[in-house]
């Protein structure tokens, strides 16, 4: 064994009494509590290079090394706790002042320096979990989305686990970054395979991009990941067939513009779950769609069966539950355009207008369930009114020639659908409208 040298034996001596005087002191004068642990980090930094110094000095032991790393890590300890009860009492010292309704005008800056403090004590305990989540949540209160991301970027390192690779993921999505996000979930799903919503959540991160990129006209982009999505959504459907999953398939199918294959899922879903009113929603705008191209092709019987067809399967949502305005008034026009129901039509309608009576479509669905009905004059009223407020609508202007036509007035007719096939000069139905006038 060595002997400790008589320059450590005094550097102890020192601390000793100083600490023990420091302690009478502030017995006596109430020394605050942030210049004792301002000074227990001076003397902690002094005690350990004194130790180091020491043992350098000392003469050549076996156990040298086992000691002087030993002493070493006494000291990296003391270090962390004085950093760390430093970062705490500024924290709680701003905690207490707010709390007491006081203004505190060092607020940020004990903030942020609590924070630095936290940094440091970092810098002595790097493998501590508990440590970098604390650093995460109150980086996190600060919004330094950046300094959290960097957090559990160690945490994970550390200590991969499902719910800190989950998390990670989370604050990647939040500060924009779906490559990393996507990566880190699929990280964590690795580590809990049965864990089917961590897949679902890499399909949703794919279809937000999709709709993000879409909506800055980067459409070749959007396609790329919403096929990723689809393509992902896949192999959960072909894990677990349920509902939820075939409905996101049927609405990546529709963003895709294949509409037939939408239908399909939307079927197996309502098959699977009768309830599913967001099933019935989409077939049935999909069917209107098809109604709606048929009609502008000219193909008369065909579009009324499609919109009948479309008006069924709104029926057993409205008024099967308190729906929107949008929908009410959706399911009022396509039982108007099948012929079918026109009393509940109308009411539909009405009950939507209640919240925006100046709706120009709505007033239009209105004056065309009225038309249908054979009351031509009050039709004529709603038409004219719609106009008014929506101009250049081209159905807004081919029902309102309609209207004019069946009044007798043949020229008003012309000069309305002439102005539909200005705005829509591919509807095939407004043009064989015209040419019977010739």
């Amino acid at each position: 064994m060595f002997k400790l040298s008589k320059r450590f034996k005094r550097v102890v001596g020192i601390t000793f009494v100083y600490l023990c005087s420091l302690r009478l002191f502030n017995r006596k004068k109430r020394l605050s509590f942030d210049v004792i642990l301002k000074t227990g980090i001076v003397l902690s930094l002094f005690l350990g290079l004194a130790t180091t110094n020491s043992f350098a000095a000392a003469n050549s032991d076996s156990n040298f090394t086992t000691y002087l790393y030993r002493l070493e890590a006494v000291r990296d300890q003391a270090l962390t706790y004085a950093y760390y009860l430093r970062s705490a009492y500024l924290r709680e010292r701003v905690n207490h002042l707010l709390s007491s309704g006081r203004i505190c005008k060092r607020a940020r800056n004990d903030i942020f320096e609590s924070v630095c403090m936290l940094e440091k004590t970092l810098e002595y305990s790097p493998d501590s979990i508990a440590l970098w989540l604390e650093y995460a949540n109150i980086n996190g209160q600060l919004g330094r989305i950046d300094k959290v991301i960097q957090s559990y970027e160690q945490i994970v390192k550390i200590a991969p686990s499902t719910l800190f690779c989950q998390q990670l993921g989370n604050f990647y999505e939040l500060y924009d970054m779906p490559e990393l996000a996507v990566k880190q979930y699929e990280q964590a799903f690795k580590l809990s395979p049965d864990d089917i919503f961590l897949k679902e959540r890499i399909v949703d991160v794919y279809i937000e991009q999709g709709f993000k990129n879409a909506r800055n006209a980067d459409y070749e982009l959007s396609k790329t990941q919403f096929v990723t999505a689809r393509k992902k959504l896949k192999e959960l459907i072909n894990y677990r067939n349920k509902a939820r999953y075939l409905l996101k398939y049927g609405l990546l199918c529709e963003l895709l513009g294949e509409p037939d294959k939408a239908l399909k899922e939307y079927k197996k879903v309502i098959s699977l779950d009768p309830d599913e009113t967001d099933a019935y929603i989409r077939a049935s705008r999909i069917y209107s769609a098809m109604g709606e191209k048929n009609l502008r092709d000219g193909k008369t019987e065909s579009a009324k069966q499609k919109y009948k067809t479309a008006s069924e399967l709104m029926l057993k949502v409205v008024p099967a539950r308190k729906s929107k305005t949008e929908l009410l008034n959706f399911t009022a026009y396509i039982l108007a355009l099948s012929g079918e129901k026109l009393d509940f039509a109308e009411k539909l309608v009405k009950e939507a207008l209640k919240d925006n009576n100046e709706n120009s479509a709505y007033i239009d669905t209105l004056g065309w369930i009225l038309f249908k009905k054979g009351n031509v004059n009050a039709a004529l009223k709603k038409m004219i009114h719609a106009n008014q407020l929506t101009s250049d609508d081209p159905v807004l202007t081919d029902h309102l020639g309609d209207i004019y036509y069946k009044l007798g007035q043949p020229e008003k007719a012309k000069e309305m659908w002439e102005k539909s096939l200005s705005i829509d000069a591919n509807n095939i139905s407004v043009k064989n409208k015209l040419n019977k006038l010739r």
